[in-house]
């Protein structure tokens, strides 16, 4: 894994967002992923969440970026893994998901990387727990392989929907 640590808010570049096949990639019980990089708002370190009682399982709590109350999961908990403890390298990627915000908490950001079409392979059926609907394919770069992910399939729509539910009554309440 890349030791760069993330200390401060980082802003993803405009430009960066108009680039096909441009991912942004990050470690998470130790698989590299990848996610579109036109997803991705902004990452920043670990912070404390507030928690929200009736949330799932992989739903850890809330944060307040900016005015915006925003959900946060647990990428690993998303796809079956056991909560671990967060570190200094612990991240989170706050992502654009249809009309709303969703953070993903990850054990660490990679790199942002462009993929080429020809390096990018069909995805197999099931790896793990991760199920080829959420996968867009494998990429190879540097000698890594990354498993691209669609990021609006991890978390269904209705899902979203609960999740929204309850940070609404939580606003209402605090």
């Amino acid at each position: 894994m890349n030791n760069s640590v993330v200390n401060e808010e980082i802003m993803i570049d405009e430009d960066m967002v108009e680039l096909e096949n441009t991912f942004l990639t990050f470690y998470a019980y130790e698989k590299l992923f990848g996610i579109n990089i036109g997803n991705v708002v902004q990452i920043i370190s670990y912070q404390p969440v507030s928690k929200i009682p009736e949330f799932p399982p992989y739903a850890v709590g809330v944060i307040n970026l900016r005015g915006d109350v925003i959900p946060i999961i647990d990428f690993s908990v998303r796809f079956g893994q056991e909560p671990k403890e967060y570190n200094e390298r612990t991240c989170i990627i706050v992502t654009k998901i249809r009309d709303g915000h969703i953070g993903f908490v990850v054990d660490a950001v990679d790199e942002v990387i462009k993929i080429d079409k020809e390096d990018i392979s069909e995805p197999p059926k099931v790896i793990g727990a991760i199920h080829d609907a959420y996968l867009m394919g494998i990429g190879r770069k540097n000698n890594k392989k990354s498993l691209l992910l669609d990021i609006e399939k991890v978390v269904l729509e209705d899902e979203i929907s609960a999740i929204s539910r309850e940070v609404s009554q939580w606003k209402q309440q605090n």
